[in-house]
């Protein structure tokens, strides 16, 4: 589940960059449209984030593979709203929310399973590791997102995006953190 979240992860800071302007621009929107989307996921990440703040100590008593799941499946739905609707405002403004939500816990559950499930004498590794993989995953995933976005329409590539999302989301059901 870990490395399904920290894939996810990479995969979405390269769809808002890459693929996201690509998309509205095709379907004749501008810089307003982005910005409309950006600044709901901006807001939803806040409030995704003060919930995991609310939860506190609790979260290490839930399922991570779950939580990652459910992190997954709020940016396959954000992502596909706006493949659908990419210029209405009440569709960008609540499928970015949604992604914002959706994404603001996966970095710290990340974190917090690799600072709480390796023995300790591993954990500094564990840390490591899984930070350079989502460091260096974003510029993989924006390069190929680039080169997909040179020969895909970028309503297509949206929901190909959804769907990776959506199947990373039932991976991370399936896999053991």
């Amino acid at each position: 589940a870990l490395a399904l979240a920290a894939a996810g992860l990479a995969l979405f800071l390269a769809f808002d960059i890459v693929v996201l302007p690509a998309a509205i621009r095709a379907a004749g929107g501008g810089p307003e449209q982005a910005t409309l989307f950006l600044s709901a996921l901006g807001l939803g990440a806040i409030l995704g984030g003060a919930a995991l703040a609310l939860l506190g100590g609790r979260v290490e008593r839930l399922p991570m593979g779950r939580l990652f799941a459910a992190g997954l499946a709020g940016l396959a739905a954000g992502t596909a709203a706006v493949a659908f609707a990419p210029l209405e405002e009440a569709v960008l403004a609540g499928g970015g929310l949604l992604a914002g939500i959706a994404v603001a816990p996966l970095a710290p559950l990340v974190t917090t399973l690799v600072q709480t499930r390796p023995p300790r004498a591993l954990r500094a590794d564990a840390l490591g590791v899984s930070q350079s993989a989502m460091q260096a995953g974003a510029p993989v995933a924006a390069i190929l997102l680039g080169l997909a976005a040179e020969v895909a329409a970028p309503r297509d590539l949206l929901l190909a995006i959804a769907a990776l999302f959506g199947a990373l989301a039932l991976a991370a059901l399936a896999a053991r953190p």
